[in-house]
């Protein structure tokens, strides 16, 4: 026994649209604001915002500088300088301090 109408209440589409998005589990789509700007507008500013983020990212990275095979070198005479200055000040205060004592 099938049926043929032709005419649906608004109450019965309401209600068959109700059961339907509660057995699917989706959201509706949320409803966006009306942005006057131009699609090319809205697409740079968001690449300004990731080039924005990508540059705070590499930011720290760019202030750090790699120390080439010179610059080490002379960082270790450097420091092998002053360790041997160190231990003569340390020599000549130990030999003050014994010839204070005798």
């Amino acid at each position: 026994m099938a049926f043929n109408k032709s005419f649906v209440s608004r109450g019965v589409i309401i209600n068959a649209d109700d059961k339907n998005e509660g057995s699917e589990g989706k959201a509706p789509a949320p409803i966006q604001d009306y942005d006057p700007r131009t699609l090319y507008e809205r697409l740079q500013e968001q690449r300004t915002l990731k080039d924005e983020e990508f540059h705070e990212a590499t930011r720290l990275s760019k202030l750090i500088k790699l120390v080439d095979a010179d610059e080490a070198e002379f960082y270790k005479t450097l420091s092998d300088t002053q360790k041997n200055l160190d231990e003569k000040r340390r020599q000549k205060e130990k030999d003050a301090l014994e010839v204070y004592r005798k």
